[in-house]
């Protein structure tokens, strides 16, 4: 597989294990469901179920602190991988799947915040990172 494939492959599995725990995860689950039904239809009921499998997956590591995004990205680029050799066609397919959805991906907000705050004198500073905050 040339090198361009395999990056296509693995941008490919970032973005979608990306969209897992998003709004947009069920409309991009849907959209590789069509993809394998078009490049490689005797795989798409067994891709169809793992991809429940892997959200269920990303939703339990989350709520166990464990961390298994990224074990599940190499699942999906082997996953694209073997669709690329099986029909190298699928390229397109898997391109468009970026087009649409890379950009609700690379948009996530990752949970970091970082704020600086001085205050002098008798002076406060209220900061937000996230959620409502409520002073009484």
């Amino acid at each position: 597989m040339d090198a361009e494939l395999a990056a296509l492959a693995t941008s490919g599995a970032t973005t979608l294990v990306t969209l897992a725990a998003t709004e947009s995860w069920n409309r991009a689950k849907g959209a590789v469901i069509d993809l394998y039904k078009r490049f490689y239809p005797a795989a798409s009921v067994a891709v169809g179920a793992e991809l429940e499998e892997t959200s269920t997956d990303l939703a339990e590591s989350k709520y166990k602190g464990d961390e298994l995004s990224s074990e599940i990205i190499d699942h999906w680029q082997a996953r694209f991988r073997r669709l690329l050799i099986v029909n190298p066609n699928a390229a397109a397919g898997i391109q468009s799947l970026l087009e649409e959805f890379g950009p609700m991906a690379s948009g996530i907000d990752n949970g970091v915040v970082e704020m600086k705050a001085q205050a002098s004198g008798h002076g406060r500073v209220y900061q937000l990172g996230k959620g409502t905050q409520y002073n009484l």
